[in-house]
Order: structure tokens, then sequence, then C-alpha cells
């Protein structure tokens, strides 16, 4: 649970830095964004369950986990990123 809890307060503070309107609003370049950052949080949380919780003691296995934890960000932020645009052509997510 540790590695997503930083995963997630990583991923907010990469789109408020990135800003939520380019994140959110700009088409095929926010989507690419977010996919990005969710590839890249979603590898970090594997590195650190992998190393306090998993017990893995290699390079090669916690580098594996993350791997395996970053491809699950791919497409988790890929599914993501066409949701929050199916809703936002639909108006039932509203930008601002």
């Amino acid at each position: 649970m540790l590695g997503f809890i930083v995963a997630s307060i990583l991923f907010d503070v990469l789109v408020k830095a990135v800003g939520y309107k380019l994140s959110f609003e700009s088409g095929l370049r926010g989507s690419l964004i977010l996919i990005l950052f969710s590839t890249l949080c979603a590898g970090i949380a594997g590195a650190i369950i992998g190393i306090f919780f998993m017990g893995f003691n290699t390079a090669a296995a916690i580098l594996t986990f993350a791997g395996l934890h970053a491809v699950g960000g791919v497409i988790g932020g890929a599914i993501g990123a066409f949701l929050i645009g199916a809703l936002m052509k639909r108006k039932v997510l509203l930008s601002s």
C-alpha cells in the first residue's frame, strides 16, 4: 500500500506541475502526458513494493517487478485517458 500512496502523491504533484488544463483538456498531448505519468508512477510503486514488501534483493528482480507494474501503468493510463476523453465529449465530466 505504501508504494501506491507514494505513486498517487507523485502523480498528483506531476499533473499539478504540468497543469490540469494541459493534462486533461489538450486531447492527444494531454492523454500522452497522463499515460507517461501513470507509467512512471506505477513503476515507482512496483520498485517500492519489490524492495520493502516482496523482499527482492537483486536489482534484476526489483527492476523486473517495477517493469511489470509500469506495463500495468501503461494499460491503466490508456484506459483512464480514454475514459476521461469520452466523459468530456459527452459532457458528463465538464472541463473548467
